[in-house]
């Protein structure tokens, strides 16, 4: 069946550079292996101009299923330079290759990128005003870790 409609494009819209904070262990639980990332700040950046800051206090509740797959379920808030307060819900999947997964499992993060590819679906959400749109948007992005404090998040639009 051919479909009806073209697949929307995306757009790209911010790039996010988020510091995060050594991993807080919770253990072994009926889901995998999980513990928790402090997001502890970050900059914000966008194709448009959009700047801004990842505020601190949020956390990435990481979830590390027995199938090797990990989950990302990050909450956190981004200040824009024009006042905006953004507050983001990112879920995603983390996928290592064979020998990215030998490598994390002797100790070695962050991975070379060609070894993992992490995907998320963050639900954007503002109040009222100029960035008011967001709650209507569907938007997805790509997750790479460069160093073992920070994440590399590119958020685009289903346009």
């Amino acid at each position: 069946m051919q479909a009806v409609h073209a697949p929307p494009p995306l757009q790209l819209w911010l790039n996010l550079s988020v510091t995060i904070g050594p991993e807080i262990p919770l253990g072994d639980t009926i889901d995998g292996h999980r513990c928790l990332y402090p997001i502890t700040g970050g900059v914000v950046h966008g194709p448009d101009g959009v700047l801004g800051r990842v505020l601190p206090g949020g956390f990435d509740n990481y979830l590390q299923r027995a199938d090797g797959v990990g989950i990302m379920d990050a909450r956190y808030a981004v200040q824009l330079d024009d006042g905006t307060v953004l507050l983001v819900h990112n879920r995603g999947f983390l996928h290592l290759s064979a020998a990215g997964a030998a490598l994390e499992r002797a100790g070695v993060w962050p991975l070379p990128a060609d070894l993992y590819h992490c995907r998320c679906q963050p639900e954007i959400r503002a109040g009222h005003g100029l960035y008011h749109w967001v709650n209507h948007q569907v938007f997805v992005g790509t997750v790479h870790y460069p160093l073992p404090d920070q994440v590399e998040i590119a958020i685009y639009r289903l346009a």
